[in-house]
């Protein structure tokens, strides 16, 4: 860290951490004055200092931790700006939803001789950490060679795998398996839902639970899974998994005026955030999305709900708003104010897609600074299946950029997405390509870097480490190392 930066000390008075911070400078002398040279470099050190001040001093020292928050995330790259010495050029990359990298560039021209410094900062918010749990504390910066990996599988000994976790050296794995009864002496037949591996023992399977139905999502944070049952009531529920060894069901919650005889009112997709759950449902007799107090896992309530009238397929989940992947044909993203639980209205929303009718549902979700990614069903060139759409203005998403993955299954579509920098992971339930890594640093460009050779086709995945885990319907689970820059 270099002493001759008060950034670090502002940092801390405004609840942002720095993790990391380098400078290279690149200076050729010639037969210039080393006087007037090292007085250009200097102020271009200032110039940058000035710059990682004034981005992080961007509300008065009596901000809430909201305003605090807010400033955070408007923290984005900026267009060179040029006075009349130096050619100054900010870049920001959103790492995880709680950690960013700044990179200021500081380039100037003496006696035609070109001179640069450049500084790179690494930091985060970390309130951001706590109310994301494990989901955004400790991602890589990876390389565009991402193809350059090692892949390794193994059996899950598992049937119909649904949703993934790695937490620390925990592999979390749920299954949509039903609990069956035997014909010939009425006993009950259970099958796990959950199977809990360590990675670093083999994958050895410390421990397994049933909860009386299948699980088709679930979320980690705080020692809990949230996750959502294949039942028709008790749709929530909660599993204190504090002691891998010996995970045990806490809490079963139905879901407010969901009609148990009605379609489809089994939980569907869950995301944790903030000491609250939030659960979409299919369309349904009854409101299809649902907030839940989580405060004591063990007594889970339910503070709020929300009539969609569309399949909720998956969520996100920043703060007051919360955005939903749907399959609504001119709604694909639904984004509402969820700041009242008891008044939760709808603020904006965004239609993917350019056919008619548009009937491609939306089927995962990733926020990452700024920037919603969304899946979508197999689709066409006009009608892609990639979208990163801008939501600093929630009210109003735009479109940043698409891509078009060929996806060839007629059922087909993108299962879910992970971004990390300016690389994006997608898992799809495609039997032949079943996983892109896409280049999104120019949306109006995004390229492919990769198709990988995970086992086809992928319920879900998860980043730890240098490696990712991804699991198959087809009970394989892939570790796949990859290579951080970090």
């Amino acid at each position: 860290m270099s002493r001759g930066f008060s950034t670090l000390e502002i940092l801390i008075a405004f609840a942002i951490v720095t993790l990391a911070l380098s400078a290279a400078a690149s200076v050729s002398f010639g037969a210039q004055s080393l006087v007037l040279d090292g007085e250009l470099y200097l102020g271009s050190i200032l110039r940058a200092e000035e710059v990682f001040e004034k981005t992080f001093i961007m509300s008065s020292e009596n901000a809430d931790e909201t305003q605090t928050a807010i400033n955070f995330n408007q923290i984005v790259s900026a267009k060179n700006k040029i006075d009349d010495f130096y050619n100054e050029k900010i870049e920001v990359l959103d790492i995880t939803p709680c950690i960013k990298k700044m990179l200021v560039f500081e380039k100037w021209l003496q006696e035609n001789t070109p001179h640069s410094t450049f500084f790179s900062q690494v930091f985060s918010y970390p309130a951001f950490v706590e109310k994301n749990g494990e989901a955004c504390s400790d991602r890589e910066l990876f390389p565009q060679d991402w193809e350059n990996y090692e892949n390794s599988s193994f059996s899950a000994e598992l049937e119909n795998i649904t949703d993934i976790d790695v937490v620390d050296d925990t592999v979390f794995i749920s299954a949509d398996i039903l609990d069956t009864v035997n014909v010939a002496d009425g006993s009950v037949i259970t099958h796990p839902d959950l199977v809990i591996f360590d990675i670093k023992t083999s994958n050895l399977k410390i421990s397994e639970l049933d909860v009386g139905a299948g699980i088709l999502a679930f979320d980690f944070a705080d020692g809990y899974v949230f996750a959502v049952a294949d039942a028709t009531t008790s749709q929530f529920v909660v599993i204190d998994v504090r002691d891998t060894a010996q995970p045990a069901l806490i809490a079963k919650r139905s879901l407010v005026l969901v009609n148990s005889e009605g379609s489809y009112p089994q939980g569907r997709s869950i995301k944790y955030f903030d000491s609250k759950v939030y659960i979409g449902t299919k369309e349904t007799a009854g409101p299809e999305f649902h907030i839940f107090d989580v405060t004591y896992p063990a007594n889970p309530i339910e503070i709020g709900f929300l009539e969609i009238t569309h399949n909720i397929n998956s969520i996100a989940v920043r703060d007051d708003i919360a955005y939903l992947a749907t399959s609504a044909n001119s709604k694909e993203l639904i984004i509402l104010d969820v700041k009242n639980p008891l008044a939760i209205s709808e603020m904006g929303s965004f239609n993917a897609g350019n056919s008619s009718p548009n009937d491609k549902d939306a089927t995962s979700i990733y926020l990452l600074g700024n920037t919603i990614y969304l899946g979508r069903k197999r689709g066409t060139v006009t009608n892609p299946e990639f979208y990163m759409i801008d939501v600093f203005m929630p009210s109003s998403p735009s479109l940043l950029g698409t891509s078009f993955l060929g996806l060839t299954g007629t059922a087909s579509n993108i299962s879910e997405i992970i971004v990390s920098s300016n690389i994006a992971f997608l898992a799809t339930t495609d039997s032949i390509k079943g996983w892109f890594v896409l280049d999104v640093s120019v949306p109006e460009n995004i390229k492919k870097i990769s198709t990988g050779t995970f086992a086809h086709p992928l319920s879900a995945f998860d980043m730890k480490n240098g490696v990712i885990y991804s699991v198959s319907s087809s009970d394989v689970l892939s570790e796949n190392k990859i290579y951080e820059i970090f």
